[in-house]
């Protein structure tokens, strides 16, 4: 991706952050956006958000987290920041807390606060171009995850990866199934839907055209050899008990 992309995307980001509205505040933001992402500009992936406040990593042989978690930057935990995709991808799925918050959870529309941890989070977001975003859930949900988009990476070193973007106040509304999204378009805005405990994040897991999970800090070269891990073992269903005819 090209520095040009990179400031566009920066600058998009500042309408979605509480910035003092002067040249030199907006200079640092965009030239921190290009120097974080300077590492993978020719590779054609690039970070999908600040890796200044990582959380949880890949973890070894229990297999319980697969993935990196993106810490929020920003007032209040950064929720309704901007994720941007990590590579040019095709968009194969959208999981909608909205439509569907039986499998996402129900966003929690009402007043006030919410709390995470320590911290208290506004409920409701006004967002330019988003309008109200709701970045909680007041249910977890079957999936776990809140808010999701998966996508399918078409280009370079990462063709054919699944990549799944978790955790999500909103979607983009411009965004549909089918729709091709290019290395640093912005697709999402951070939240903490679908978690009922954990503050504002990005939950990011990979997995390769075999169906196997990869180590994201890896894939962005954040270290040097990927994390693995071995499956856990299934465990089997309990058989029903005959009722005993009387």
């Amino acid at each position: 991706m090209t520095s040009l992309a990179l400031v566009s995307v920066a600058l998009a980001a500042l309408g979605h952050l509480s910035l003092p509205a002067s040249i030199e505040a907006r200079d640092l933001v965009v030239a921190q956006a290009i120097e974080d992402n300077r590492p993978f500009a020719q590779s054609g992936v690039v970070l999908p958000y600040s890796i200044d406040n990582l959380w949880r990593g890949f973890t070894g042989g229990n297999c319980r987290h697969q993935a990196l978690d993106f810490g929020g930057i920003g007032p209040e935990g950064g929720i309704g920041t901007p994720i941007v995709s990590m590579a040019r991808s095709e968009i194969v799925m959208l999981g909608l807390a909205e439509l569907e918050p039986g499998k996402f959870g129900k966003p929690d529309k009402r007043k006030g606060k919410t709390k995470r941890g320590k911290r208290s989070y506004s409920r409701v977001l006004e967002v330019e171009g988003y309008g109200k975003v709701y970045p909680f859930s007041r249910s977890k949900g079957s999936w776990g995850s809140g808010t999701t988009i998966i996508a399918r990476a078409l280009d370079g070193e990462l063709a054919g990866y699944t990549l799944r973007y978790m955790h999500l106040a909103a979607v983009h509304p411009s965004l549909k199934v089918g729709d091709i999204v290019e290395a640093g378009q912005e697709i999402a805005l951070l939240g903490g839907t679908g978690s009922q405990n954990a503050g504002p994040h990005l939950h990011l897991d990979i997995e390769d055209p075999q169906g196997r999970r990869v180590d994201p800090a890896w894939v962005l070269g954040l270290v040097e050899e990927p994390a693995t891990c071995k499956p856990l073992p299934k465990k089997k269903p309990k058989k029903k008990k005959k009722k005993k005819r009387k």
